[in-house]
Parts: C-alpha cells; sequence; structure tokens
C-alpha cells in the first residue's frame, strides 16, 4: 500500500486558504477597528481582554498565511520527495568494495569492529554498503502510515534471515533505526555504530580545537554508551547487566535517544516514559537514572525512555544572538518564544505527540510477545507531549501525567481513545500549578494571584502589555488540567520513608516514596493509593519579600520569593493516616 498524496489538491487546498484568509481579513477589519478605539478609550480590563482579541485576530490572520504557504511547499516537497525516492530505488548504485567487504565478515565480529573503530563505524554510517533491493522496499515505507509501516517494515525484515537482517542493521544503521517494526535487537546494533560513528565525530573535533568541558563530557557520555552496563539492583538484592539498549539515536541538534531498560523477552508490562522540558542528549543521564529503579523493581517490566523528538528549551540554554542578528526583524520574539518561554507554548507538543504516536504504534507491532499491556507516562512538557500523540492516534492501555503541563487538549473527547485509563498526580506544592490549565486569556487573573494585593489594580494593564509582547500568545497553554481530566484518578503523592511529605516537580522520583511506590503499580497493574482532595488544602502565596535575622547578625537579611504554593492541610498530620487504594489488576 502507498501513501496516496495528489498535488494538485494540496495546491487547490493553498488557494482556499488564499480565499478564507482574505474573507477573514475583509470581514473582520471593522470589528478590528473599533477593538483599536475601544483599547485607547476603555478602562484598564477592557484594554487587556481587546489587547487579546485583537492579538488573537493578528494570530489567526499570520496563521492562514503560513498554512497557505505550506500547503503550497507541502505539494513541491511532497513532489521532490517522490522524485528522490525514485531515483534511490531506481538509480541506486552498486555497493562499494567496502559493502562487500562487510558482506562477508561475520556479523559478531563486525558489531565488535566497528565499536572498537569508531573511524569505520563513521565511514559505514555515512555510506549505503547494503543490498540494494531490500533498502529500496524498506525505504519506501518510510511513506506509509505509522502503523501501516510498522507493519510493512515487520514483513519484509522477517523474510530475512538473522544474519540478513543484522548485517542490515550494522550496514545501514541510520535506516535501521528509523525503522519502528524492526527487530528491537537489530534496532540496538544498529544504534551502537551509530555511537561509534558519532564518537569518531567528536574525537575528530576535539584533534581540532584542543580539550574542552563540554566536548569531553560528549566524548565521555558516548564512550558509556558503547562500554558500560546498565545495572539493575532488584528488590531480593540480585542484580542483572545488560548493554545500553538504544533504539534511536541521533546527534543533530539538541539529540534524539531511545533506550530500553529491562528484558524485553521476559517483560509482561511495558512502560514509555517521557521526560520535560530541556531534555536533550546532554542531560540524557539524568533521567536514565530516574528511570533504572523502576526497570530494577521488577523483572516483569520493560521501560522505554523516549527523547525521539526536539523538546522546548530550558531558559536560556542557547545564549542570545549577536545584537546585531537580535535587532533584525522579528529576531527577538522568535528567541524569546524558542530558547526563553519555549515551555509555555504548544509547540514542541505539536510535533513530538505524531512522532511519540508512530512510535508506539511500532513497538506495538515489534514487541507482539510476551509484553500484555502499555503504559505511557509524561513528566512536566512531557505530559503535553503525551496528549498530543492522543490526540493524534495513540491508543495504549494507561496514561500517567507526572506533575504534567497540562492534557494538551481542551476537551477529553478529543483524544483518540477517550475511554483510556488516567492517571495523574501533583504535589500540592508544585510551581507546575501556576501553568496548568491556564493560558494567555486568563493572564490577569492569574498576575492578580501573583502579585501583593496592593499591585492589584496594575495586573490588568501589565497582562495586556504581556500579551502584546509575547509572541502568538494564543499558542500558549497546555490545555485542561490533568488532574481534573473527567474520569482521571488521582494518585496521591504522599511521603518518603521517614515521613517528610513529597514535595516539588520532581520529589516523585525518589524510589522510597508513595509517589514513586503509585508510578511503579500504574505500570506493573499494581495496587495505588488514590488521592483525598478533601483533606489537602494549600494556597498560592504572591510575590513578597522575607526578612529574617541571621545567626550572629544584628542586622536582618531580606529576601524576595517568587509566587510559591503553601501546603496549609495534609492528612499525613495524623501518624495513622492511610491513603485508600485502588487494585489495577481487578479492573
Amino acid at each position: 500500500m502507498r501513501a496516496r498524496v495528489d498535488v494538485g489538491q494540496l495546491a487547490t487546498l493553498a488557494g482556499t486558504v488564499g480565499v478564507v484568509e482574505r474573507r477573514v481579513d475583509t470581514e473582520t477589519a471593522a470589528v478590528a477597528g473599533a477593538v483599536g478605539v475601544l483599547a485607547r478609550t476603555g478602562g484598564a480590563g477592557a484594554c487587556a481582554a481587546v489587547s487579546l482579541a485583537a492579538a488573537a485576530r493578528t494570530e489567526a490572520l499570520a496563521q492562514l498565511a503560513a498554512l497557505r504557504t505550506v500547503v503550497a511547499l507541502a505539494a513541491d516537497v511532497y513532489a521532490g520527495v517522490e522524485a528522490r525516492v525514485v531515483a534511490l530505488v531506481g538509480a541506486r548504485p552498486a555497493p562499494p568494495r567496502l559493502g562487500r567487504l562487510l558482506a562477508a565478515a561475520q556479523v559478531d565480529d563486525l558489531e565488535a569492529l566497528l565499536v572498537a573503530a569508531p573511524a569505520l563505524a563513521a565511514a559505514v554510517a555515512a555510506g549505503a554498503t547494503s543490498s540494494p533491493g531490500v533498502v529500496d522496499t524498506l525505504t519506501r515505507t518510510l511513506l506509509l502510515p505509522p502503523a501501516v509501516a510498522a507493519r510493512e517494515q515487520a514483513r519484509t525484515l522477517g523474510r530475512l534471515d538473522p544474519r540478513e537482517r543484522r548485517l542490515l542493521a550494522l550496514t545501514e544503521p541510520g535506516l535501521m533505526t528509523a525503522l519502528v517494526g524492526a527487530p528491537a535487537s537489530d534496532r540496538f546494533a544498529a544504534s551502537r555504530v551509530l555511537v561509534a560513528a558519532d564518537l569518531s565525530r567528536l574525537l575528530q573535533r576535539r584533534a581540532l580545537v584542543g580539550a574542552q568541558p563540554r566536548l569531553d563530557a560528549r566524548i565521555a557520555m558516548r564512550r558509556r554508551l558503547l562500554d558500560d552496563d546498565v545495572v539493575l539492583r532488584h528488590p531480593d538484592g540480585s542484580t542483572t547487566r545488560h548493554r545500553h539498549q538504544l533504539l534511536v539515536f541521533d546527534p543533530e541538534g539538541d539529540g534524539r535517544v531511545v533506550e530500553v531498560l529491562g528484558d524485553l523477552q521476559r517483560a509482561e508490562h511495558l512502560a514509555v516514559f517521557v521526560p520535560g522540558t530541556g531534555s536533550d542528549l546532554d542531560r540524557y543521564p539524568g533521567s536514565l537514572a530516574r528511570m533504572v529503579p523502576f526497570a530494577a523493581a521488577d523483572p516483569a517490566l520493560a521501560v522505554v525512555l523516549w527523547q525521539d523528538a526536539d523538546h522546548p528549551d530550558a531558559p536560556f540554554d542557547d545564549p542570545p544572538p549577536p545584537p546585531d542578528e537580535l535587532a533584525r526583524p522579528g529576531a527577538a520574539q522568535r528567541y524569546l518564544r524558542e530558547h526563553v518561554i519555549a515551555a509555555a507554548y504548544r509547540d514542541a507538543a505539536d510535533l513530538a505527540g505524531p512522532a511519540l504516536a508512530a512510535d508506539v504504534a511500532g513497538l506495538r507491532v515489534a514487541l507482539a510477545g510476551p509484553a500484555s499491556d502499555l503504559t505511557v507516562l509524561g513528566h512536566s512538557y512531557g505530559g503535553s507531549i503525551v496528549g498530543s500523540a492522543e490526540a493524534h492516534g495513540m491508543v495504549v492501555d494507561r496514561v500517567v501525567h507526572v506533575a504534567s503541563a497540562g492534557a494538551y487538549v481542551r476537551d477529553v473527547a478529543d483524544y483518540a481513545a477517550p475511554s483510556v485509563e488516567r492517571f495523574a498526580m501533583t504535589a500540592y506544592d508544585d510551581p507546575v500549578r501556576l501553568a496548568q490549565g491556564h493560558d494567555a486569556a486568563d493572564s490577569a487573573s492569574r498576575l492578580r494571584a501573583m502579585l501583593p494585593a496592593a499591585l492589584d489594580p496594575l495586573a490588568p494593564a501589565v497582562a495586556g502589555a504581556a500579551v502584546a509582547v509575547v509572541p502568538a500568545p494564543a499558542a500558549i497553554g497546555h490545555g485542561l488540567d490533568p488532574d481534573l481530566l473527567p474520569g482521571v484518578v488521582r494518585l496521591d503523592t504522599g511521603v518518603h520513608a521517614d515521613g517528610r511529605l513529597v514535595r516539588g516537580h520532581s520529589g516523585m522520583f525518589a524510589p522510597d516514596s508513595t509517589a514513586w511506590r503509585n508510578l511503579l503499580a500504574v505500570m506493573t497493574r499494581g495496587r495505588v493509593e488514590v488521592l483525598q482532595p478533601g483533606l489537602w488544602s494549600s494556597h498560592l502565596d504572591p510575590l513578597g519579600v522575607d526578612t529574617h535575622l541571621p545567626t550572629g547578625r544584628t542586622d536582618p537579611a531580606v529576601q524576595v520569593h517568587l509566587p510559591r504554593y503553601v501546603i496549609d492541610r495534609t492528612p499525613y498530620s495524623d501518624p495513622g493516616y492511610r491513603a485508600p487504594t485502588l487494585d489495577l489488576g481487578s479492573r
């Protein structure tokens, strides 16, 4: 089955969008003028409201113009892609001498050689060295819808014997890691070649520029991925070791990586975890360390750590461009949107969600074995990515929003499968609550809550000014508060082993906590502890100034604190409190 795209229809659609764009502009011009007058003459509240309305109109027109351009370009791009695929299939050169030599090697020896000789791995990764027939067939599947592609890939690869398939993985590693329907073991082998190739690139760079802390750290990380074992320490005191099992490795940009923890051959439960803002290849070891204890806790569980997309940057991850570049039209707004407040926007989730949905569809095909169920979890911005994946067709057994930025949608009916079991947990003092369920439209009320009472009258004007300054305010926000999704089971974050409350944005990843045990129980269909919201309360403490007298000093110290949530009441003040439980295995 081929994906069918009518280039002529795309061109017609581009023209239709242009007609709609012009009609919206014409029909709303008078309203826009009236809004401008009201903004100049009305009160502060009116100013904020009409400024937002005017910005929304401008943004709608800009989006229509962009859509018209994108659709027109899509026709050209798709035609170009088809032409390249046809050329690849019809005129692929014969494998070079290197390919013939590699094809004659023993696959086990070849894998060891490529990992031990990064320069050779780089040469292999850079050029086609396999049978063009199989490669061409598999390349064409990349144009198919994800689930169809995964099945076609599995069928094509299933006709090869294990040696041929592994040789293909080692000599066409970039292609093999892109095949979501390929056997996991072959994608692991292909990824090792890609890691070795990237190590070669980094070593060459260091030979040119010398030792640099960031470059040396990246070299060390690649070597760990190739040489170190992942150690799983089980509750009974035993340990198991396995090499890093990467399904995807791509160092371009911020980097993409997907790793399996645990034994897929034995796993009865599969969990896919999506981390949040700032997740990139450099920070990957931190995310990995969070997931290892889950995989170690139950041999029947395999965990997939998913970073196969461009997550939003943490603020100022990338420094601002030089002043002359920043002064160019739109440059400051782009930098603000993409590198300072990127996590406020749905941009990354718009793109990452379909990618996650495609990868999950592939996992369901490739891992159709002992794993009986699948849970997908998203932490922080990762929750919005998971919501986007659901809106773009992902269907799994359970979804967990972990201190999630938002559900991505405004109505659970917008998900592909509204009846999926959904869970959520957020600590009562987690600052992510400032964002959950909010967007630019309610910025005035949110500012009023976060500013000292004396500054309340300024909130509408400040909100209106902020909406006017930030790029594309209509794209800010992540949909519904995940804790308030219809039918969601709210999980108790609880306490640590020493009785301290689980607090903050990432406290639930401490293995001694109620929250951590709840996450594991969802992954393995165990017994979870359910939140009783009526027994908890908190309040938002606005921006303020604290003073205290340090020991040994006579003058007080002054410290400004940002808006924060303060927990007022919790059932855990009673040492005998036990949250109600729910047995997921009986559902």
